[in-house]
């Protein structure tokens, strides 16, 4: 069964759901709570918002700019992109620009850095012209619109992770 690829203006509105998603969670916890591990080997609820930040903190520049038009079809990655970041029964290794930090994050600044980036991407995304070329990504070269179904899921990706992590991080220690 094929999965459903949306037009920018149904990413618009899909990016709203998950940005309301993640600041109802994050807001649900204490500063306390938003830095501690849940086990070993991951990050903190901070640590993820960071994560999410930096990982679209380019992304109006980038679906801004424009580009030449892409030489296939520019939905051709997004099954592939869709698999990757939605199989939540796979590790995956961030790459090195956008690991977030080993510090004590402060609540409010991680939520207010996470939202001014997410509004950007959500301010522009209706503008972005799906079928532009994005080069030399990760992923090689690939269209705005793939571009924006990678923001979509890998945001969904990480929001399953704090679901997670939750009950984990709330529960007092005795």
């Amino acid at each position: 069964m094929e999965q459903q690829i949306y037009t920018s203006p149904e990413l618009h509105e899909e990016f709203k759901k998950v940005k309301a998603a993640y600041t109802e969670l994050f807001n649900e916890l204490d500063t306390q709570q938003v830095n501690k591990i849940p086990y070993q080997g991951s990050w903190t609820a901070a640590q993820v918002l960071e994560h999410i930040t930096k990982s679209i903190a380019d992304a109006p520049k980038v679906l801004g700019t424009p580009t030449e038009p892409m030489q296939r079809d520019p939905q051709e990655k997004i099954e592939g992109l869709r698999k990757t970041f939605l199989d939540f029964s796979t590790k995956m290794k961030s790459p090195a620009f956008i690991e977030p930090s080993e510090v004590f994050h402060d609540k409010e600044t991680t939520l207010a850095n996470f939202n001014n980036n997410f509004e950007a991407l959500i301010k522009i995304t209706p503008s972005a012209n799906d079928n532009d070329v994005v080069k030399n990504t990760p992923f090689g070269d690939i269209s705005k619109l793939e571009l924006l179904h990678f923001f979509l899921f890998h945001s969904q990706r990480h929001l399953h992770q704090l679901q997670n992590m939750k009950p984990i991080i709330t529960t007092e220690q005795k």
